[in-house]
């Protein structure tokens, strides 16, 4: 069992999510030491059996620095994240957080006992005597030892007090008079402990048969035994990392890892103007009028290849092409206003965990529009003309340099067999999210499907998908590496297609 020596005077507890042999689920273990390793290495505290093969040997390890408790990753080759996010050096875990041994690996949840259900001092001495190193393990007993029988001495005397108050004055003085007899002892048979075994067993008895005559208050004995702890416990040497087998790349933590700041979470917003420049007002007679600049139709998921390209759904730079879903109005205001004199522009702003920030404007994306329909009418706006997307989806695509370089891809046309596995990111984010932080994308494995609709693109198999997360990268893995094949799309029901990375413009 690995743990460091500290301060035992707090603990915490890890209630394990996962079903595994070692922890069944929703069963808890409190930790008391200031330094605990996880993994299925015989030495760690938290270990795990060899039905947790994602699990390093010497995976992750806790430590207390003071009030507060870090999370260190060990694993050179398995991840370990706190709620869904890697942990790269350290992280500062607050109380429900989720941790995971990797991404397939056993899920636990760190909690802070209150006041009220923390470890009474001594289960905290027995607690940290089981996950300390063996060399101190000794000089706990001991103390703990100490600890009881001044705890029994203290009774005693508590008895001979209720007799009179001179004797209780009597006593204390006694008292003052054995405690600092005891401090002298203790520091004595601290210093044999720590030379050799066989005079620690001797002081050890020296100090049991003082200790007869020990008698204190026990809030006295209890400051000077954990003084005594912290004085003679030290943090052990940390050992030499052991190298690790060699396993195959898993594809989520390829996803997690290699594409940091790379696959972006794309906010729309849309200002329409009329033919003299000034942003115009939408009303559906059913809620009050909405000034259209600036104004946000939700989000996206777009992806940076290492040639610089900016790739995206084309539904997100021209939205009025697909007035589909909540946006129908919208979408048909907009696409009214811009092909009927008027202009609508798009905003785009790229944020990714890890990478700069990307402001784009829809002039700057190429995409193909040779597919698009003209349909004429009355729409509710007047007579006009609109240009909406074809429902092929093949045409789903929006390209554009940026300073930045990213993803590797292969134009061969990998995707060739139906039942072929394909990984896939994107931001599953509510539309209704404007601002704040985006955290990592969501990562989703299907397999292509046996037809090949929409002239060139591949089905996938599986539920449907957010809309959210159209734009984003669907990739194989090639040596631990991600290589970009293509980007997932689909239609408002959210069944996905990908569009080949060969089909985009360069």
């Amino acid at each position: 069992m690995k743990v460091r020596s500290g301060n035992t005077g707090s603990s915490f507890t890890l209630q394990f999510l996962t079903d595994t042999g070692e922890y069944p689920a929703n069963a808890t273990k409190v930790l008391a030491a200031a330094y605990v390793e996880l993994g299925r290495d015989q030495e760690c505290a938290v270990r795990f059996g060899e039905d947790a093969p994602t699990v390093s040997r010497k995976h992750a390890a806790l430590e207390r620095k003071g009030q507060k408790v870090y999370i260190y990753n060990l694993s050179a080759t398995n991840q370990t994240l706190v709620n869904g996010r890697p942990v790269h050096k350290e992280w500062l875990l607050h109380d429900g957080d989720e941790i995971q041994l990797s991404a397939d690996g056993p899920r636990m949840r760190f909690l802070v006992p209150s006041d009220s259900t923390a470890p009474r001092f001594t289960s905290r001495i027995r607690l940290f005597a089981e996950q300390a190193v063996r060399p101190y393990r000794l000089v706990l007993l001991a103390l703990l030892v100490i600890f009881l029988v001044g705890a029994a001495a203290v009774g005693i005397q508590f008895t001979k007090v209720r007799s009179g108050q001179a004797r209780l004055t009597a006593v204390a003085e006694s008292v003052t008079e054995q405690v600092e007899q005891q401090q002298k002892a203790l520091a004595a048979g601290n210093s044999v402990l720590v030379a050799e075994q066989t005079r620690r067993a001797e002081a050890l008895a020296a100090v049991n048969r003082r200790n007869e005559a020990f008698q204190e208050a026990l809030t006295r004995q209890s400051k000077i035994i954990k003084a005594l702890v912290k004085t003679a416990t030290a943090r052990p040497p940390r050992r030499p990392r052991r190298s690790e087998p060699v396993r195959k790349p898993d594809a989520e933590a390829v996803a997690v890892g290699n594409t940091q700041g790379q696959v972006y979470a794309v906010r729309v917003f849309l200002t329409v103007r009329s033919q003299t420049g000034q942003p115009v007002d939408l009303t559906d007679g059913s809620r009050k009028s909405v000034r259209l600049k600036d104004y946000f139709l939700g989000t996206g998921t777009g992806f940076v290849l290492e040639d610089g390209r900016f790739v995206t759904a084309r539904r997100w730079v021209k939205p009025w092409a697909y007035p589909e879903g909540e946006k129908d109005l919208l979408s048909l205001f907009a696409n009214f206003v811009h092909h009927n004199g008027g202009r609508a522009t798009v905003k785009l702003v790229a944020t990714a965990p890890g990478g700069p920030e990307l402001t784009l404007s829809d002039a700057q994306f190429a995409a193909d529009s040779t597919h698009d329909q003209t349909v004429t009418g009355n729409f509710g706006f007047g007579e006009g003309k609109i240009v909406v997307a074809g429902p092929d989806h093949a045409h789903d695509w929006a390209v554009a340099k940026v300073p930045v370089t990213g993803l590797p891809a292969d134009d061969t046309g990998m995707l060739r067999a139906a039942g072929s596995p394909v990984h896939l990111l994107g931001y599953e984010i509510p539309a209704g999210v404007q601002e704040g932080p985006v955290g990592s994308p969501t990562y989703t494995r299907r397999t292509a499907a046996p037809d090949v609709p929409d002239g060139g693109t591949v089905a996938l198999r599986g539920t449907p998908f957010e809309v959210s997360t159209f734009g984003g990268p669907a990739y194989l893995v090639r040596g631990n590496k991600p290589v970009v094949v293509g980007l997932l799309t689909g239609g408002k029901d959210g069944k996905g297609v990908i569009i080949p990375i060969n089909q985009l413009a360069r």
